[in-house]
């Protein structure tokens, strides 16, 4: 909290926390209770405000300061008009120059905040320090924790051995003194001589030196005892000043969401007419009382008598009772005022409900509140050990939803269900789990927990039974939730809206499980046709074979234009029995499990994201390992649990077996002398590289076998974990890529092994829990257009919205027409082009209709022999709308027409909930979040392990997956997130900012190569761009062609508001040196549609030669419009229309280029026509260096362009 704020807030809230100090005519310490002095008014989440009062003393003060100690731990204090000091439970707040003095007779009103994150802090003691024993002891140095005193003693008489006395405002942790002996603890010390300095003659003095040590509040001396002398009392202290209001009132009866009070209202005086002013610490609903008439609203109310109980003679008393309604969490009285005078400031809930009958108000608590979406927690505590856990929530009202992170929830209306997951299950007897959810709902009055029930027992119950009635489905499902993005329900329950169709081609056998499948996942490969090719796991490579798994731990090797790792089989893991065939057995966001069921006996390998160990589990079978070199060592026959194993290729492979087994040693094979149940594990590395040994035997015992992901997203900051499924003891291993550790929390450890994507280090961890920004920016760019580019853009939009082409009926090309009209038409309402945004959007309308309602030609379909939503023509042929019908490029076509589906939704709420349900079926093909839905896989695109997407659905590779376009799949995920955005659909907004996040970190990393930072060697990185990126290779190259602007544009179209932040200005300086070859190409000349992508690239380095390039074009890519070119360039850095940002001018444009590239940056050229910044400006160099510039750098960094100069006006050098 700010000092600004916290002032202006104090400003804002009426309150009087008065603390009245007894009048001292000569400071002294005073113990004891202080009686009506704290009264608190005024409370916020986390905070309370208070007035302490200064005076009035008898003589005048010059300096004041005040120690507070706390109840609880208070994060921090906040005052204008002190500086403040301390730490948990102790403060100090010390008078600034203007306010110090205090004049005989006057107060000051010092206010203050006192801010805190745990339980709420009460006032148990203050300290008024008159600084009287100042002139008695001297602090000679101070530094953070400590101080050095001084203090002189001396008499009028022989001293022979002497006691010094201390007492401070504040605890002391320790006292040091080389000259005394020193007791004491708290507030309470004192010093004794030592044998040698116990003589004090008359008129002779000692000077007694001591450090104070200190780790709260600053101790100030409030008295000073010399023997029997006291020297000084420097202050007055109260106890206990504040009244607790525990004791004010009873709680009679107290149910969900409601609780009876009494209030005995006894005066000391008659009284003719009372009013009783109440606050709580949480929002009351309403008060009544058959008493009182009740005011108020919100934490303050007050009861007011009627006309025939207003009259209470002295001694006698009335019994006040009140009925307090809520709808959050429980609400605790106080303060009480009783006719203005204060009977109690803060306190207790009074006596609870009978403990031998809870109701749910004690078992549940609400932990926050924004609108209708409330944070509860629940703490499980079983008496003894468990291994899984069962929730069941009954609530007095519908829910909207209900999530959690930390369980699979299930359930609708008044009663929820929430299990464990794998990772979170097992609770130790005497050791508490925190359940914490969130829950939306519907209505004005929140739903009530009304029981509890964990693990079959009652936790508790009370209130009103759920009404059959009001306590249907909701039809919201969770689309609306904040919390865990993964999880629950479906974003959709319907069926799908389209007609139904059977694929023409079948899933493998080598499935256990049935609709949906899978058709993007890395491990594709092992479920397609044979299922015989690679599956890059990394850091491992496998193939899935009737043999047992086989192993690569992959070499690198590169060209111009590619870099690779092939396949080799390192280590076969199977058994000496005929294993039989094989099928995928289940798998998860982070895994799959490949399952051989032989005769008698099991072969499982757990096929795991990271894995730096490849395991089997046995049952039953005798173990048998071929290795693909020649083992140098071991050899013969050799037992135990743990064999390293040297082969001749370079390579070392270490065996882990989870009991002692007998390998017989013949060549590469290793056999087990017979039948083995339990892991065998390998770890390979190669001579020479990084492995940390120790850590492999140390982590060998815990093993993963699957993984899911979950996020939370509080403000722009994800919380994003890999929660781990493991067996086994010890502690987990397990290896991370580069992207990875931009932002991970975890544990790295000294193993290390490179594999395609660079180098993966060894990080340990159940959770591995990562930090991710998520994007800010929404329809536009972060700064407007200048003032002087706003016409050009109007008149580029008049020509555009009529004649842009729209739409072809294929979900790829149509998709990216619909979404050019979309972007016109934001960019026209932006610059006040209402009209023409209006018609931007009829004129794409039909079109995105036709799509979603199934009436054009190349109608959607449900295929319900995989799960998904194919185009008509991609179904039956697969070459037809780029492999749609075989999933390819699922998330690049419905991108855009979800970009679209959100900007027709944005200016027309009605059209966006007539047809929400249609679109979230588009979305829920490429990005399904709760591993739920009986109609669609688990974020079928998205490889939350390798960040990126995968495009290349059911079509088989030998070098596994591949995805080409990082900016399409980028625009993917940022329309989810618009579409989220614009329908106050949470969840899906923050999925979408999360996947995008991602997608854009892998591209920084694995697509983007600068000298600075490439996972992939040089020459291949001289480039710049990666192409095409495989599982087990990169290619500088494209589906489509090898023309550089294929290569490198492919990786930034389309260009919207989202891509300033995936291409980097650092890569663009770089890369843009490779791309501007395609102007000094002749055959074949560079098309003016790629030369509009390369304007737009050169934009982020100087936006002002690219502006007037791109005026020059005379047409552009159907994915693009003059208008959306200009808007790009204008909303740059460095132009003018917002925070500027580093702008650096290049050699040459696309009107003047040389054949061969140039590193040079920035060069003399004569500007183009209008001026770096405008007709009266100029390129100069000599700006570069103002002191030597022999106009001193006047005009210089126009337009914040550094060597831009203004010129030909006012007192500017001539043009």
């Amino acid at each position: 909290m700010s000092w600004q704020y916290s002032w202006d807030t104090m400003k804002s809230v009426h309150f009087a926390l008065v603390l009245g100090f007894l009048s001292c005519a000569q400071a002294q310490v005073q113990d004891g209770e202080c009686t009506d002095i704290l009264d608190i008014e005024s409370e916020g989440q986390g905070n309370w405000q208070g007035v302490l009062q200064l005076g009035p003393y008898e003589d005048d003060m010059s300096g004041w300061t005040v120690v507070i100690s706390f109840t609880e731990e208070v994060d921090w204090i906040e005052s204008a008009m002190a500086d403040v000091t301390g730490s948990g439970n102790s403060w100090t707040l010390t008078s600034k120059e203007w306010d110090s003095d205090i004049e005989a007779g006057s107060v000051i009103n010092l206010r203050f905040i006192v801010d805190y994150s745990g339980a709420r802090p009460d006032v148990t003691s203050i300290f008024f320090d008159t600084g009287a024993c100042s002139e008695v002891l001297t602090i000679t140095s101070e530094s953070t924790g400590n101080w050095n005193g001084e203090l002189v003693l001396s008499s009028t008489e022989p001293v022979s051995g002497w006691t010094v006395a201390l007492k401070f405002s504040s605890p002391v942790d320790r006292i040091e003194s080389i000259m005394s002996n020193v007791n004491g603890s708290g507030t309470s010390w004192t010093l004794s001589n030592k044998d040698w300095d116990g003589d004090i003659a008359v008129g002779d003095h000692v000077t007694l030196k001591f450090i104070v040590d200190y780790s709260g509040s600053k101790p100030s001396v409030l008295s000073v005892q010399f023997n029997e002398d006291t020297l000084c009392m420097g202050g007055s202290s109260c106890n206990n000043p504040i009244h607790d209001c525990s004791e004010n009132y009873i709680v009679e009866d107290d149910k969900p969401g409601q609780w009876q009070g009494l209030i005995n209202l006894s005066p000391e005086e008659d009284i003719s007419g009372w009013s009783l002013e109440i606050s709580f610490d949480n929002t009351v609903d309403i008060i009544t009382s058959p008493l009182a008439d009740a005011s108020g609203s919100g934490k303050d109310w007050t009861l007011t008598s009627v006309e025939w109980d207003g009259d209470i003679n002295a001694g006698d008393s009335l019994e006040l009772r009140f009925i307090v309604k809520y709808g959050g969490q429980k609400p605790v009285i106080t303060s009480i005022k009783f006719n203005g005078d204060s009977i109690c400031n803060t306190g207790g809930g009074g006596p609870g409900p009978d403990p031998s009958n809870p109701d749910c108000s004690g078992s549940m608590t609400i932990d926050s509140q924004q609108g209708n979406l409330f944070t509860a927690s629940i703490y499980l505590s079983p008496a003894t050990t468990i291994t899984s856990w069962i929730v069941v929530l009954s609530f007095d009202g519908p829910l909207s939803s209900l999530t959690t992170p930390s369980a699979d929830v299930s359930g609708d209306g008044c009663v929820w269900t929430l299990a464990s997951k794998s990772w979170d299950g097992p609770i130790d007897a005497g050791n508490t789990f925190h359940l914490k959810y969130s829950f939306t709902f519907e209505g004005s009055t929140p739903p009530f927990a009304v029981s509890i029930v964990f693990n079959d027992e009652e936790l508790c119950i009370g209130g009103t039974a759920p009404n059959p009635e009001s306590c249907g489905s909701s039809t919201e499902g969770t689309s609306q939730a904040t919390s865990d993005l993964f999880g629950g329900s479906p974003l959709t329950s319907s069926n799908p809206p389209w007609n139904s169709a059977d694929h023409p081609i079948s899933p493998s056998g080598w499935y256990a499980s049935g609709v949906p499948f899978p058709t993007n996942v890395w491990w594709q490969n092992m479920v397609l046709e044979d299922g015989d090719l690679i599956n890059a796991v990394n850091p491992y490579i496998v193939k899935t074979l009737s043999d047992g798994l086989h192993v690569c731990l992959p070499t690198k090797f590169s060209d111009v234009n590619y870099v690779a790792v092939a396949f080799s089989d390192n280590v076969i893991m199977s058994a000496s029995e005929n294993l039989g065939n094989h099928q995928v057995t289940d798998y998860d966001e982070l895994s799959v499990t490949s399952t051989w069921m032989p005769s008698g006996g099991k072969f499982e390998a757990p096929v795991v994201r990271g894995m730096p160990y490849a395991t089997v589990f046995y049952e039953n079978l005798t173990p048998s390992l071929t290795f693909g070199g020649a083992v140098l060592s071991p050899s013969g026959q050799v037992s135990g649990s743990r064999f390293e194993v040297t082969l001749n290729n370079g390579q070392t492979w270490i065996i882990y077996a989870s009991s002692d087994i007998s390998f017989n040693i013949n060549g590469p094979t290793f056999v087990a002398s017979g039948q083995f149940s339990g892991s065998i594990r390998v770890s390979g590395f190669f001579d020479g590289g990084n492995p940390d040994v120790a850590k492999l035997d140390e982590c060998a015992g815990k093993i993963p076998t699957g993984g899911s992901i979950s996020a939370e997203v509080q403000g722009d900051m994800a919380d994003m974990k890999f929660n781990w499924e493991t067996t086994g003891s010890g502690e987990l291993l397990m290896m991370a890529l580069p992207h990875h550790l931009d932002t991970i929390t975890n544990t790295q450890t000294g193993h290390r092994l490179e594999v395609l994507k660079g180098v993966m280090v060894g990080v340990t961890g159940d959770v591995w829990s990562f930090n991710e920004d998520l994007t800010t920016i929404t329809w536009g760019a972060p700064r407007t257009i200048p003032d002087d580019k706003v016409g050009d853009i109007k008149s580029a939009l008049q020509n555009d919205i009529p004649s842009v082409a729209c739409c072809n009926d294929d979900p790829y090309f149509g998709g990216k027409q619909m979404a050019v009209l979309a972007r016109l038409a934001l960019i026209a309402d932006e610059v006040g082009e209402g009209g023409l945004a209006q018609q931007a959007r009829d004129r794409v309308k039909p079109y995105v209709e036709g799509w979603l309602g199934g009436t054009n030609e190349n109608t959607l379909l449900y295929d319900q022999t995989w799960g998904g939503v194919v185009s008509s023509c991609g179904m039956y042929d697969q070459g037809c709308d780029f492999g749609n019908g075989m999933y390819n490029d699922h998330h690049f076509h419905y991108g855009y027409h979800i970009y679209t589906a959100a900007v027709l939704a944005k200016a027309d709420p009605a059209w966006g909930a007539q047809w929400n349900d249609r679109v979230l079926h588009m979305i829920s093909d490429v990005a399904e979040p709760s591993g739920a839905s009986p109609f669609y896989p688990f974020t079928r695109t998205k490889d939350w392990y390798d960040g990126h997407a995968w495009a290349s659905g059911i079509f088989m590779f030998a070098d596994g997956k591949n995805q080409e376009s990082t900016s399409e799949s980028v625009n993917g995920w940022y329309a989810i997130y618009l579409y989220g955005l614009v329908m106050e659909n949470s969840r899906l907004k923050d999925l979408g900012r999360l996947m995008t996040a991602l997608e854009i970190r892998a591209a920084w990393r694995y697509w983007q190569m600068t000298d600075a930072e490439s996972v992939f060697p040089k020459p291949f990185a001289d480039h710049k761009a990666v192409g095409i990126q495989w599982s087990t290779k990169v290619d500088y190259g494209t589906w489509f062609g090898a023309n550089v602007e294929f290569i490198h544009c492919i990786q930034m179209l389309p260009f919207t508001p989202i891509s300033e932040e995936l291409l980097r200005e650092e890569w663009i300086k770089e890369e843009y040196n490779v791309l501007e070859e395609a102007y000094g190409r002749s055959d074949p000349p560079l098309s003016e549609e790629w030369k509009g992508y390369i304007i737009m690239a050169h934009a982020v380095l100087d936006p002002h030669t690219a502006y007037g390039d791109a005026l020059q074009l005379p047409r552009y890519d159907d994915g693009n419009t003059k208008s959306n070119t200009l808007y790009w360039i204008a909303t740059r850095p460095g132009m003018g229309g917002g925070p500027p940002g580093p702008t650096t001018t290049t050699t040459h444009g696309p009107t003047d280029h040389p054949t061969t590239t140039s590193s040079t940056t920035t060069t003399t050229h004569k500007p183009n026509p209008g001026g770096c910044c405008g007709d009266n400006s100029i390129t100069d160099d000599r700006c570069n260096d103002p002191g030597s510039d022999p106009h001193g750098g006047l005009g210089c960094n126009a337009c914040d362009i550094k060597n831009c100069r203004f010129c030909g006006f006012d007192v500017y050098i001539d043009c």
